[in-house]
């Protein structure tokens, strides 16, 4: 394992697009899949306002990672970022990642970081 610089880390988040979302739900830990995009070095996300992160995380801590795993090669990556999540109001339903799920998702979150950590196996 070799730790990553934060630049190195960046570059790996835009090369994916599927993530975990993760915060603390009545003293619980909540982890979810999501699509993200990286932008401006933040990370974007889009949600349903009455979804579970839509009632939860709003200027909230928050944890996000991101990986890449070859387990025949057994090697890899992984980016953890720890940071605050708000809502962007203002952002177009254009930008940002095009949902998997299907349903209207209309509330764009920026997860802005407070660290970011990698590692890479080699």
């Amino acid at each position: 394992m070799v730790d990553m610089s934060e630049d190195e880390c960046w570059r790996l988040l835009q090369s994916c697009d599927v993530g975990r979302l993760a915060w603390v739900s009545a003293g619980r830990p909540v982890v979810v899949p999501v699509n993200f995009r990286v932008v401006n070095r933040q990370i974007v996300i889009r949600i349903s306002p009455y979804s579970l992160q839509g009632r939860e995380i709003e200027d909230s801590r928050i944890a996000f990672e991101a990986d890449q795993i070859d387990s025949h090669q057994r090697t890899g990556w992984s980016v953890l970022l720890r940071g605050h999540a708000a809502f962007d109001y203002r952002r177009d339903t254009g930008v940002g990642p095009e949902p998997w799920p299907e349903g209207h998702r209309p509330l764009h979150v920026l997860l802005s970081p407070s660290s970011v950590t990698g590692r890479r196996l080699l």
